[in-house]
């Protein structure tokens, strides 16, 4: 019998190669992240596309030789649009999995679990519509538009027409009220419960008031059944939609059922700048990795990530990665390239990121700006 001692030699040489990978990697030092996200429950919409995000900001930053080498490695728990929930997967992340930095979505777990990154000295970043919740911790970070200005904006623009205003009872909702009453709006408003899926009651007691136009601020999951129940019960008038991305206003499903209430209709929201290459290059990629279309609200922990790698790049020269009284302080006094296009991402010395809000109008079949 011939030994071939080649083949032999050969199979030697990949098994001390993969060794070698192997070994490399294994001692390669990980900086691990957190991400306390809806993947399930009424903001799973929400969830999956920031927690997709995430994971590609994180490829980038790898691919791209990590934090001065160290790989950045990311923990993604589901708080089941739950804010107790929230709470638990945040204690998990920063007690067992022993995580520096969270990301986090949605105002009710934002606001939750914001708390427990203060205690813990722990950096949040929250895309929500909120801010009082990052005003009031040192370590948190609001990166998203805020509701308050984005309703006064649209009031101003229908300042002398009645609105008729049908929305989920949160903070948030709460806020947007109060800053349409504070502009003046002639107001009949009607709030029902994250748990609700039948708003009849509701749209029965605004049907009659005499409106000039429908405000909502329904979660995405609820949008399209809210739409199609007033369809039903014969309540239409030209639609208005703050944080336009985060309600579905937006959708195609919307655009194609929803004619009687695009008519005149009018939004706010961030602006995504989908003209600019950098932009549609990075939607592109979004969709060939994960089979969906991007929203857009995915670029804001994008960014965040992003911008986590630059603060984490410094603090690491001065001697610790993990040092978050160093994090907080960079990220506060630097501005960073965004995905969205024109404007740079910053925060302010309150952890709040100033972010361009757009009024829309709906023209030939689609969004645009006013």
């Amino acid at each position: 019998m011939t030994v071939n001692w080649k083949l032999i030699l050969g199979i030697l040489f990949l098994v001390i190669i993969l060794i070698f990978i192997l070994t490399f990697k294994s001692n390669k030092e990980v900086v691990k992240i957190g991400a306390v996200l809806p993947l399930t429950g009424k903001g799973a919409p929400y969830g999956e596309e920031w927690g997709n995000a995430i994971l590609m900001a994180v490829e980038d930053l790898n691919a791209d030789g990590g934090v001065n080498g160290k790989l950045l490695e990311v923990v993604i728990d589901d708080s089941k649009t739950e804010n107790a929930v929230a709470v638990t997967s945040m204690t998990k992340l920063v007690n067992v999995d022993n995580v520096k930095i969270v990301f986090s979505g949605l105002s009710g777990p934002v606001a939750a679990v914001a708390p427990v990154a203060e205690e813990n000295k722990v950096i949040l970043f929250g895309v929500t519509t909120a801010t009082n919740w990052a005003l009031e911790n040192e370590y948190s970070f609001k990166d998203y538009t805020d509701i308050a200005l984005e309703c006064k904006f649209l009031g101003e623009k229908v300042k002398g027409k009645k609105i008729a205003f049908i929305g989920v009872n949160v903070d948030t909702t709460l806020d947007c009220i109060n800053s349409l009453k504070n502009e003046g709006v002639d107001l009949v408003y009607e709030l029902y419960t994250k748990e609700d899926n039948d708003f009849r009651s509701q749209i029965t007691k605004v049907k009659d008031s005499g409106a000039d136009f429908i405000m909502i601020r329904p979660l995405k999951a609820e949008f399209l059944i809210l739409i199609k129940q007033m369809k039903e019960l014969e309540f239409t008038r030209p639609l208005i939609c703050p944080t336009l991305r985060l309600t579905g206003c937006d959708t195609k499903e919307f655009i194609e059922i929803g004619k009687e209430f695009l008519n005149g209709g009018i939004a706010s929201g961030f602006y995504v700048y989908r003209d600019n290459p950098k932009v549609s290059q990075f939607f592109n990629r979004y969709k060939e990795k994960f089979g969906k279309e991007l929203t857009g609200d995915g670029i804001f922990v994008y960014d965040d990530v992003k911008l986590l790698g630059k603060v984490l790049e410094i603090c690491d020269k001065t001697g610790n990665i993990a040092d978050t009284t160093c994090l907080k302080e960079e990220i506060k006094g630097h501005s960073f390239d965004s995905i969205a296009g024109k404007e740079k991402l910053k925060f302010d010395d309150k952890g709040v990121a100033s972010r361009e809000v757009a009024l829309f109008k709906f023209e030939n079949g689609s969004w645009v700006i006013n």
